[in-house]
């Protein structure tokens, strides 16, 4: 005999203040396997979102869904229909006992101990000391100082401390990038960006203010969705970053005051005085024979007013450049 049926679940999270953004994952999918028939499934919420489903370690559906617009109420109806056909024998019983052999250690090794690439830090005490004195710390600084001192304490000084706004994606009026000229002087390394906006434009302003290493999210294609897919950097926008960082790095350049071999080259272009008509000796200067036009091989114009009513001491014929040695 089997049955039909429609499991209808409702649940929700409502918050004291609007939230801007959340992350957030339903397991709420009934299986579908095992003398059960997964016929239909539907996840609604109210804001809508853009629903992802993946399986996770242990077989279980998992919906993941952000919101990215302010909210008091997150509402969330799971709808399924499953069909079930007979029974499922109970699991035989097990005792602490049986659970601690060597074979179920070996058949269940990965569900009941970290792998390797899990890091758990309550295995050094040195660092299980250190996390809880960073837990302490009483300010972001403080916390900073701490694990900045931690590092160098095992002789590691290639440290880059990183300003990190932890909101997804990152408001710019939220961003205070000035952080970074100041790293350097309060913690004594190198700084750089977490960057989590969604344009080129932060990550080439924290390069002005000194960072060596700017940090985003990336995507293959953010059409495939996920979490962080908003505020990722696909190839080609990757591309246009790096592009941007090196102009920006080549245009910061060194602090001087002289003009570099282009400019003083394009001062061969700019004006200065010239004689526009033959004159002769002792002609008086006026602005009928004297006019100020390019190139500067000629006197500085803003000497104009000095030369005005002086006389030529020689003949001189229109296109001469204007020099001292020209006037009585």
């Amino acid at each position: 005999m089997s049955w039909r049926l429609k499991v209808s679940h409702h649940t929700g999270l409502r918050y004291s203040k609007p939230v801007s953004v959340s992350f957030n994952e339903a397991r709420m999918t009934p299986a579908d396997g095992g003398g059960q028939l997964l016929i239909g499934h539907e996840l609604r919420t109210t804001p809508t979102a853009r629903v992802q489903a993946y399986t996770d370690y242990w077989g279980t559906t998992v919906e993941a869904f952000d919101l990215h617009e302010a909210h008091t109420l997150l509402d969330i109806t799971s709808v399924s229909v499953v069909e079930t056909s007979g029974t499922t024998p109970p699991a035989a019983s097990s005792t602490w006992e049986d659970l601690a052999t060597d074979a179920v250690r070996d058949r269940w090794c990965e569900f009941l101990r970290p792998s390797q690439y899990v890091d758990d830090a309550r295995e050094d005490p040195a660092r299980a000391a250190l996390m809880a004195t960073l837990s302490g710390c009483g300010t972001p600084a403080e916390a900073i100082h701490a694990a900045v001192d931690a590092c160098r304490s095992v002789g590691n000084e290639d440290l880059v401390v990183l300003k990190c706004t932890s909101s997804y994606p990152a408001p710019f009026a939220e961003l205070n990038l000035r952080t970074i000229a100041d790293i350097p002087d309060r913690f004594g390394t190198l700084a750089g960006l977490s960057d989590h906006t969604m344009t080129v434009t932060a990550a080439v302003a924290a390069v002005a203010l000194g960072a060596c290493v700017i940090e985003r999210h990336l995507i293959v294609d953010r059409a495939l969705g996920g979490l962080d897919s908003q505020f990722s950097t696909d190839a080609a926008e990757f591309t246009d970053l790096v592009a941007r960082i090196r102009e920006a790095e080549a245009g910061l350049g060194e602090v001087t005051y002289e003009l570099t071999p282009r400019a003083a080259a394009s001062r061969r272009h700019a004006r200065s005085l010239f004689v526009v008509a033959d004159v002769r000796a002792g002609e008086v200067v006026a602005g009928e024979n004297v006019r100020s036009i390019r190139p500067a091989d000629g006197m500085d114009p803003a000497r104009l007013p000095q030369v005005l009513g002086r006389r030529f001491a020689v003949d001189v014929t229109a296109g001469t450049p204007l020099a001292d040695d020209l006037l009585a």
